[in-house]
Parts: structure tokens; C-alpha cells; sequence
């Protein structure tokens, strides 16, 4: 199997993808066939980028490639990569130059489940403000201009939505258990002692 994608998308998708996880299926990007062509996936468990490839003839399709060869493969100056996969082996090809390694032996998790239908709009959660801002550079990468968070209520996962309607993405909020202590620290209530005049 052959197909092409643009480097910026598969910049977008780094973003998202684990680095050195012990989950290791997650250190790559997932591509898979769709009704619509291909859909490539990336996360880290915290948040989830997922791009659309209108992409015909790509049948049977369902494989991870590592994070170490994308990152080595977009470092070209041109617009698009080439992408062979066959049996287990995949090869990122671009201006004359071109890189092979083993795809991902491992399942990529159900990344569907994790998209929310639909949204209440309900505020109420927190999210990682790098993430926030990472979102924001994928919309830049797929021309897909800012990042819009749409919440669904405390302690629910977010839809992220681009102009580009070939991109959606998901973020998870931040877990406020973690923060047991949320007044201010007491070293605020001391002022200062006074000073005596010289």
C-alpha cells in the first residue's frame, strides 16, 4: 500500500503522539482505513488528534508507525511524504531521500470511543494550558486556523474543532484531585515586620 500526506499534517499528529510511554503503541501514529479513505490518529492518553485522508483505494489498513521515523522523515523541506507499507515493514519517502523501519507490533487503542457525539457546552473543567497552545499550532500546521474547546461538563473530555473539517481532536481535563490544597499558601499572611525609624 501507497499513499501520500502532507509533512505539516504529519507534524500535527507528532504533537499529540506519545514520546517513550510504556504504553509503547502510543509512541507513533496509527493509520487506519475509513469509508472515507484513511484516518491517522495520534495521543498520549491526555489528549487526541485525528485527521481525515481522502485517500482512495486503502483497504485493510490498520498499522502504527513509530514516532522515531516520522520524526526522522519530517525533517525534509518538501510538502508531502510518500508512505509504502508492506507486510511489516513501512518506508517515509520525500525529495530523493527516504527512511524504512518496522511498523508497531501492537494494537492502537479504540480512539473512536474516546470522541465525544456530541457536546453540552456545560463549562466547568480545566485543561493544560500547553496543550491549549499545541492545539493551536496543529490548527496552524493543517491550515485549520484556532483551536476551539468545547466542553461537555465537569470531568468530561472536550471536542477540539478546526476550521479544517478534516481535523478533530480531544483534550482531557485536569484532574483537580491532584491539587489537594487550593488556598494560599501561608507565608502571604505574614506582612512584613516594621522597621523602626533611624
Amino acid at each position: 500500500m501507497q499513499f501520500t500526506i502532507k509533512t505539516n499534517e504529519l507534524k500535527a499528529l507528532l504533537i499529540c503522539a506519545a514520546k517513550n510511554d510504556v504504553r509503547y503503541y502510543l509512541n507513533g501514529v496509527h493509520f487506519e482505513s475509513s469509508a472515507n479513505g484513511m484516518i491517522a490518529a495520534a495521543t498520549d492518553g491526555h489528549r487526541l488528534i485525528c485527521i481525515n485522508l481522502p485517500i482512495e483505494n486503502a483497504p485493510g489498513i490498520k498499522n502504527i508507525i513509530p514516532r522515531a521515523l516520522i520524526e526522522a522523515a519530517v525533517k525534509t523541506k518538501s510538502v508531502y511524504i510518500e508512505i509504502t507499507i508492506e507486510g511489516g515493514n513501512v518506508t517515509l519517502a520525500s525529495a530523493g531521500q527516504s527512511i524504512s523501519g518496522s511498523i508497531t507490533d501492537g494494537v492502537f487503542p479504540d480512539y473512536r470511543r474516546v470522541i465525544p457525539e456530541s457536546v453540552s457546552g456545560i463549562q466547568g473543567n480545566d485543561f493544560n494550558n500547553t496543550y491549549l497552545v499545541e492545539f493551536d499550532k496543529i490548527g496552524a500546521l493543517i491550515d485549520g486556523g484556532k483551536a476551539s474547546v468545547l466542553q461537555n461538563g465537569p470531568g468530561m473530555s472536550a471536542l477540539v474543532r478546526f476550521d479544517n473539517e478534516n481535523a478533530i481532536g480531544v483534550i482531557m481535563p485536569l484532574r483537580h484531585d491532584l491539587h489537594k490544597n487550593l488556598s494560599r499558601p501561608a507565608w502571604i499572611e505574614l506582612p512584613a515586620p516594621l522597621q523602626a525609624a533611624a
